[in-house]
Protein backbone atom coordinates (compact mmCIF):
# COMPACT_ATOMS: atom_id res chain seq x y z
CA UNK A 1 0.00 0.00 0.00
CA UNK A 2 3.07 2.67 0.92
CA UNK A 3 4.63 2.11 -2.65
CA UNK A 4 1.15 2.62 -4.45
CA UNK A 5 0.44 6.06 -2.24
CA UNK A 6 4.18 6.89 -2.79
CA UNK A 7 4.03 6.25 -6.82
CA UNK A 8 0.66 8.34 -6.49
CA UNK A 9 2.36 11.18 -5.16
CA UNK A 10 4.92 11.28 -7.19
CA UNK A 11 2.79 11.35 -10.27
CA UNK A 12 0.79 14.24 -8.81
CA UNK A 13 3.93 15.60 -8.37
CA UNK A 14 4.59 15.09 -11.98
CA UNK A 15 1.45 17.01 -12.94
CA UNK A 16 1.30 19.72 -10.78
CA UNK A 17 4.99 20.65 -12.24
CA UNK A 18 3.95 20.14 -15.79
CA UNK A 19 0.84 22.04 -15.29
CA UNK A 20 2.95 25.20 -13.89
CA UNK A 21 5.55 24.90 -16.82
CA UNK A 22 2.84 25.01 -19.38
CA UNK A 23 1.32 27.73 -17.34
CA UNK A 24 4.40 29.48 -17.48
CA UNK A 25 4.89 28.95 -20.95
CA UNK A 26 1.47 30.50 -21.39
CA UNK A 27 2.32 33.39 -19.56
CA UNK A 28 5.52 34.33 -21.46
CA UNK A 29 3.93 34.09 -24.24
CA UNK A 30 1.08 36.59 -23.52
CA UNK A 31 1.05 39.89 -25.58
CA UNK A 32 2.86 42.75 -23.41
CA UNK A 33 5.22 40.41 -21.80
CA UNK A 34 8.84 40.50 -21.68
CA UNK A 35 9.24 37.26 -23.42
CA UNK A 36 8.12 38.99 -26.87
CA UNK A 37 11.56 39.20 -28.63
CA UNK A 38 12.43 42.71 -29.83
CA UNK A 39 11.87 43.02 -33.93
CA UNK A 40 13.35 45.47 -36.40
CA UNK A 41 10.83 48.49 -37.38
CA UNK A 42 11.82 50.35 -40.47
CA UNK A 43 11.86 54.23 -39.72
CA UNK A 44 9.51 55.16 -41.79
CA UNK A 45 6.83 52.98 -39.48
CA UNK A 46 8.64 54.58 -36.29
CA UNK A 47 8.04 57.97 -37.72
CA UNK A 48 4.06 57.23 -38.29
CA UNK A 49 3.95 57.30 -33.82
CA UNK A 50 5.68 60.66 -32.52
CA UNK A 51 2.60 63.14 -31.12
CA UNK A 52 0.76 64.09 -28.24
CA UNK A 53 -1.65 61.98 -26.83
CA UNK A 54 -4.30 62.14 -23.51
CA UNK A 55 -7.22 60.37 -21.71
CA UNK A 56 -8.83 63.43 -20.03
CA UNK A 57 -11.22 60.77 -18.11
CA UNK A 58 -8.14 59.88 -16.63
CA UNK A 59 -6.53 63.03 -16.65
CA UNK A 60 -2.89 61.09 -18.37
CA UNK A 61 -1.57 62.82 -21.15
CA UNK A 62 2.01 61.17 -23.07
CA UNK A 63 4.76 62.61 -25.44
CA UNK A 64 6.01 60.39 -28.01
CA UNK A 65 9.01 61.28 -29.73
CA UNK A 66 11.66 59.42 -30.77
CA UNK A 67 15.67 59.37 -30.19
CA UNK A 68 18.07 57.41 -31.37
CA UNK A 69 15.91 55.81 -33.99
CA UNK A 70 13.92 54.36 -30.92
CA UNK A 71 10.37 55.26 -29.84
CA UNK A 72 10.39 57.11 -26.32
CA UNK A 73 7.51 58.09 -24.61
CA UNK A 74 6.81 60.45 -21.54
CA UNK A 75 4.21 61.21 -18.81
CA UNK A 76 3.36 64.79 -19.04
CA UNK A 77 0.47 64.55 -16.85
CA UNK A 78 -0.21 61.49 -14.71
CA UNK A 79 2.15 59.49 -12.42
CA UNK A 80 5.93 60.47 -12.44
CA UNK A 81 7.47 58.53 -14.03
CA UNK A 82 10.71 58.99 -16.69
CA UNK A 83 10.92 59.24 -20.16
CA UNK A 84 11.29 55.23 -21.26
CA UNK A 85 12.34 53.94 -24.45
CA UNK A 86 9.78 51.54 -25.86
CA UNK A 87 11.12 48.25 -27.49
CA UNK A 88 9.20 46.98 -30.43
CA UNK A 89 7.44 43.60 -30.31
CA UNK A 90 5.87 44.57 -33.90
CA UNK A 91 5.62 47.77 -35.58
CA UNK A 92 2.87 49.30 -33.90
CA UNK A 93 3.26 47.06 -30.25
CA UNK A 94 6.22 48.06 -27.82
CA UNK A 95 7.09 46.59 -24.58
CA UNK A 96 6.78 49.26 -21.48
CA UNK A 97 9.84 48.69 -19.70
CA UNK A 98 11.49 50.86 -16.57
CA UNK A 99 11.89 50.84 -13.14
CA UNK A 100 8.54 51.00 -10.80
CA UNK A 101 6.34 49.64 -13.74
CA UNK A 102 4.28 46.67 -13.59
CA UNK A 103 5.66 43.77 -15.93
CA UNK A 104 3.85 43.02 -18.85
CA UNK A 105 3.34 46.60 -19.74
CA UNK A 106 3.07 47.41 -23.15
CA UNK A 107 1.74 50.00 -25.65
CA UNK A 108 -0.02 49.91 -28.85
CA UNK A 109 -0.79 52.27 -31.50
CA UNK A 110 -3.42 52.08 -33.77
CA UNK A 111 -2.38 53.74 -37.25
CA UNK A 112 -4.32 54.97 -39.89
CA UNK A 113 -3.05 56.86 -42.62
CA UNK A 114 0.52 58.36 -42.21
CA UNK A 115 0.01 58.60 -38.48
CA UNK A 116 -0.89 56.94 -35.42
CA UNK A 117 -4.52 58.30 -34.44
CA UNK A 118 -4.69 57.10 -31.03
CA UNK A 119 -2.41 54.62 -28.41
CA UNK A 120 -3.35 52.16 -25.65
CA UNK A 121 -2.01 51.22 -22.92
CA UNK A 122 -2.28 47.53 -22.03
CA UNK A 123 -1.26 45.71 -18.68
CA UNK A 124 -2.29 42.01 -17.52
CA UNK A 125 -5.38 41.70 -15.40
CA UNK A 126 -6.22 45.42 -15.54
CA UNK A 127 -8.58 47.52 -18.07
CA UNK A 128 -6.53 48.87 -20.92
CA UNK A 129 -6.69 52.65 -21.52
CA UNK A 130 -6.84 54.41 -24.80
CA UNK A 131 -5.59 57.78 -25.55
CA UNK A 132 -6.04 59.96 -28.45
CA UNK A 133 -3.89 61.70 -30.39
CA UNK A 134 -4.16 65.56 -29.48
CA UNK A 135 -1.14 66.59 -31.09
Amino acid sequence: MRDQRSNFLVIVGVAVVAILVVAGHLWAAAPGTAAEPEVAVAKADLERLPGSYANGEMGFAFKVDLQEGRVRLTITQGPPFPPALLIPTSPTHFRWEGEGLAPGLAVSFQVTGSKATSLTVIQPGKPEVVMKRVG
